[in-house]
């Protein structure tokens, strides 16, 4: 169960599952299908999810991370690749992101309730999505990523909210170099990212 906002969704659910490991690519997916009206989508894979029955039973708010057990956290770390690309981005090129993130965001500026991340490269922001929390927005570009097959060795991901380990993860996963944020780091985020590359 995620509690998200109502756009973007085929993004939000398979960036979600592959954020989890649940799914590596898109020939991954027979089926997928969704029911605005009960807000239910379903997800038919190609090869058996054995972890499938954990996430039955969870529930993900949309911010914080809550719901999830530690244990699964230590499992995810050691089944994510250290990211390879010696992509740099210059102070200016970092901060012309950040602003233009922060331009980009028309619900954020209407209404000062969502959080929003950007796929960028080093002459802007390629995809944007905004959500009332920060991992389901992050969700939604990686979604982005995987339904696109976009190569992310030079891509950085800019975020609007606090860098959190489970946010470094994500992009990890999908192999970003790159993460920046208008907000703090955590403790662990940073040694994640020194671990992860």
């Amino acid at each position: 169960t995620l509690v998200c906002s109502p756009v973007a969704e085929k993004e939000l659910v398979l960036g979600f599952l592959a954020g989890e490991g649940l799914i590596d690519n898109p020939d991954d997916i027979k089926d997928y299908s969704y029911r605005e009206e009960q807000g239910v989508a379903w997800v038919t894979t190609a090869s058996p999810t054995p972890r499938l029955e954990n996430f039955l039973r969870r529930n993900f708010t949309s911010c914080c991370g809550k719901g999830r057990p530690s244990l699964y956290f230590i499992n995810d770390i050691s089944r994510i690749k250290p990211v390879a690309g010696d992509v740099r981005f210059s102070a200016e090129q970092v901060l012309r992101l950040v602003k233009g993130l922060e331009e980009g965001s028309a619900t954020h500026r209407l209404t000062g309730g969502v959080h929003t991340a950007a796929l960028a490269n080093a002459g802007g922001i390629l995809a944007r999505y905004e959500d009332i929390g920060r991992h389901n927005a992050l969700d939604r570009i990686m979604g982005h990523v995987f339904l696109n097959r976009i190569e992310t060795s030079d891509k950085a991901v800019v975020l609007s909210g606090r860098i959190a380990s489970e946010m470094l993860i994500k992009a990890a996963r999908i192999g970003v170099p790159v993460v920046v944020s208008r907000s703090a780091p955590t403790g662990l985020a940073l040694d994640l990212a020194e671990q992860l590359g």
